[in-house]
């Protein structure tokens, strides 16, 4: 198939570009064409560069910004008549601004079109927020073929937008499970050169902005600590609250306890090294962390703020608690570092979940079907 994808990109850094590259990579590996437009607005010159085999288009316009609107949309346009021709199906990441020019366009173009909608999955941080702009978004957003949304708790919220039901479809994200493993039997564990040693050890990997929450897992991790003092906490990932969230650990007396990494390129290592992964977040997504670390065999203490009730089955894959409760936060995790057991037990049922609902290829065969039904009515 000709697949046309209008989506941030990488180099971008967050979740759903990196979540949209690792499906195209796989639908290419499959033999199909995908034509990226990278629906992110740059002020740099107009490329249309690679990525393996997948040409990905550029969209740059200038920084004034009475003209940078009609510039954006005039090229996207323009990208999408060009290069979307023969296109069996189009698919556009997240409402926002490609919304307006890329709906009605390839309506008049006769190709099928799926919305997918990044962002939180809470009801009131739904992506479609005040204003003009977004009531423009949503009603075009009604008339796409499919909406498909990665959380269940997602659908009840468009049914009450007034989307057509009939036309709103689940897929979570995917994780690569060969990438993202436990240690194979007989491994020799490898630590980073900066893991701490001594006690078990608590992993997040996130980017430090307020959405993450951090300042609340801190405190509950001050609470952890009074009963497992050789526990450490490692925080993997840079962001504008790093130096707030050092001063936060000294002030509550656990800098010792607490290792700040910064943004890491071993991700799966460090995962590997780890013994329990917690998520604090206070909005989130379908989150490719949690799902990596389920991959990597971890288990799990997370926030109930987005889509992790699809993720992680409480009692059994790991520990579901309330957001912004640091006492509930620390309960959980004091208790998984109580009984070495459930660890193990919930470290294997993890991996099996990863495998049976998550894997890339799995998410990636839902697309394809999703878009050969289309293609083919």
């Amino acid at each position: 198939m000709k697949i046309l994808m209008i989506s941030c990109y990488p180099p971008a850094a967050g979740g759903g570009e990196f979540q949209t590259q690792l499906q195209v990579r796989e639908m290419v590996k499959r033999g199909h064409e995908v034509i990226v437009i990278d629906s992110l607005a740059r002020n740099s010159t107009d490329a249309a560069d690679r990525d393996g085999s997948t040409t990905v288009i550029r969209i740059v316009t200038p920084a004034m910004p009475l003209v940078r609107s009609v510039v954006y949309h005039s090229k996207l346009a323009w990208h999408i008549w060009r290069r979307g021709r023969g296109a069996q199906v189009a698919q556009i990441n997240n409402i926002g601004t490609a919304v307006a020019s890329s709906v009605p366009l390839l309506g008049l173009m006769g190709i099928p079109r799926i919305l997918v909608i990044w962002g939180s999955a809470r009801p009131e941080d739904t992506a479609f927020g005040p204003g003009w702009r977004f009531a423009l978004a949503r009603q075009l957003a009604r008339r796409v073929e499919r909406v498909v949304v990665l959380a269940t708790s997602s659908i009840e919220v468009l049914k009450k937008r007034r989307f057509p039901s009939e036309r709103i479809v689940f897929i979570p994200n995917g994780v690569d499970t060969d990438k993202f493993r436990p240690r194979n039997p007989g491994e020799e564990k490898v630590l980073p050169h900066d893991w701490p040693s001594g006690g078990p050890v608590v992993l997040t990997v996130a980017r430090l902005v307020p959405e993450k929450a951090f300042e609340v897992l801190l405190k509950a991790w001050a609470m952890v600590v009074r009963h497992h003092p050789e526990a450490r906490l490692v925080i993997a990932g840079d962001g504008p609250l790093k130096a707030t969230l050092l001063e936060q650990a000294v002030a509550l007396g656990i800098a010792d306890q607490v290792r700040f990494l910064g943004r890491r390129e071993d991700v799966p290592d460090l995962l590997r090294a780890a013994g329990i992964y917690v998520s604090s977040s206070r909005s989130e997504g379908m989150s490719n962390s949690l799902l990596e670390a389920l991959a990597s065999a971890l288990p799990v203490v997370a926030t109930r703020a987005g889509a992790e009730e699809d993720m992680i089955e409480d009692g059994v894959t790991g520990l579901l608690v309330p957001p912004e409760n640091p006492a509930v936060i620390a309960e959980a995790l004091t208790a998984l570092l109580n009984d070495p057991a459930r660890r193990r037990e919930m470290a294997e049922r993890a991996r099996a979940r990863a495998l049976r609902d998550f894997p890339v290829s799995t998410v990636v065969e839902q697309y394809l079907r999703l878009y050969q039904e289309l293609s083919s009515n």
